[in-house]
């Protein structure tokens, strides 16, 4: 007869530490793929990000090179005690009171970095004093104390684990960083970003990402940012030039706590107030009875459209004059931001809608008169 299979305790296996991201890496970053190396990336600038939304920093700079990255911040550091439990414990992170951003789509804190990493040298400068911590596979193997140092900030500089990433991940794996790290940067358009020693071009925020990914506009992009409440709105308006041979149906890039998000609350909001600026604009009648060729369009009601879908699936807005090459960004900032969906893909945070219509209500009018919408 076969031999029966039991089960006990001792077909249970407990892992120490940070071995259980090692054992199931996919489970904390997405993959062993080259996804799964720039998530890596993406939790070691996570924390300089904080910082600055803190109010502590102002200046990130990442340098990357095969398999591995230096990202440097001039934020307060982190006190030695501190370092050893935030780089080797699960979930370890801030509790402020700021919207905490999740740079990555697996979001697990620092400690990923410090479990898939062959090599992660962590320097603190706090409060005059300067230490090195350095970790070898999710365990700290020493500590050095550097002396006095009138720098602040925290460095990390990592190399990831052939042991995880296969070769070819790992020569590949940030040569396609750049788009990702800049849109970061635009979401933060007061942080000085540096990229392998040249400054990104952010300071303009959702104008930049705007005048960056689209072709030529037919007018100068506008862009505002207002705190509405508890939510931070940026938004930045243009549209394409006819002559230019590219998709002209409307197209509007959505970005909430700095991740890319291209359907849900903050859209319709976005929709709902260009509404609302369109009527505002509008020009009376001229006295043959005809007016502006604008006169009697109407922008449709975003909610007719399922899941507030604005962005590449169908035009949202009726009149093909207005829509015809609309490019916009949608950036906000939301505390306790609410998502549904498989992947949390879709925000449903109604304070969000309410803000960014209100935002884009009162600011676009000037801007669709300007553009010969009036």
């Amino acid at each position: 007869m076969p031999e029966e299979n039991t089960y006990d305790s001792s077909a249970i296996q407990v892992l120490d530490g940070l071995q259980c991201i090692r054992h199931r890496p996919g489970m904390y970053v997405g993959g062993v793929d080259t996804y799964g190396a720039q998530n890596v990336l993406l939790q070691a600038i996570g924390n300089a990000v904080d910082q600055h939304l803190a109010g502590r920093a102002s200046r990130v700079r990442v340098d990357l090179r095969i398999g591995g990255a230096r990202v440097e911040d001039d934020g307060p550091g982190m006190r030695p005690d501190v370092v050893p439990r935030v780089f080797t414990t699960l979930h370890a992170g801030s509790v402020a009171a700021w919207p905490h951003v999740h740079l990555a789509d697996h979001w697990r804190g620092i400690a990923c970095v410090t479990a898939l990493t062959e090599r992660l040298e962590v320097t603190s400068h706090h409060a005059g004093e300067a230490t090195r911590f350095t970790f070898a596979r999710g365990e700290l193997d020493r500590t050095e104390a550097l002396g006095r140092s009138h720098a602040h900030g925290l460095i990390l500089d990592f190399d990831l684990d052939p042991e995880i990433f296969p070769g070819d991940v790992i020569a590949g794996a940030f040569t396609g960083a750049e788009p990702r790290l800049f849109q970061i940067a635009c979401c933060n358009p007061r942080l000085a970003f540096s990229l392998n020693g040249r400054e990104l071009p952010s300071r303009l925020g959702a104008a930049s990402l705007l005048q960056h990914e689209a072709p030529p506009m037919r007018h100068a992009v506008e862009s505002v940012q207002v705190a509405c409440e508890d939510v931070l709105v940026e938004v930045a308006l243009g549209w394409r030039r006819d002559d230019v041979d590219a998709e002209m149906r409307p197209e509007v890039r959505g970005f909430v706590n700095q991740v890319g998000c291209d359907e849900g609350a903050h859209l319709r909001g976005f929709w709902k107030g260009l509404r609302d600026a369109l009527r505002t604009c509008r020009r009376p009648p001229s006295r043959d009875g005809h007016g502006s060729r604008m006169q009697h369009r109407e922008l449709a009601t975003p909610s007719t459209f399922p899941n507030g879908q604005t962005s590449r699936a169908q035009p949202c807005v009726r009149d093909e004059l207005l829509g015809h090459g609309l490019r916009a960004a949608v950036i906000v900032q939301v505390f306790h931001a609410e998502f549904v969906g498989p992947i949390r893909s879709r925000l449903v945070s109604e304070a969000a809608e309410a803000a960014v219509r209100k935002v884009v209500g009162a600011w676009a009018g000037p801007v669709l008169a300007r553009a010969g919408f009036g």
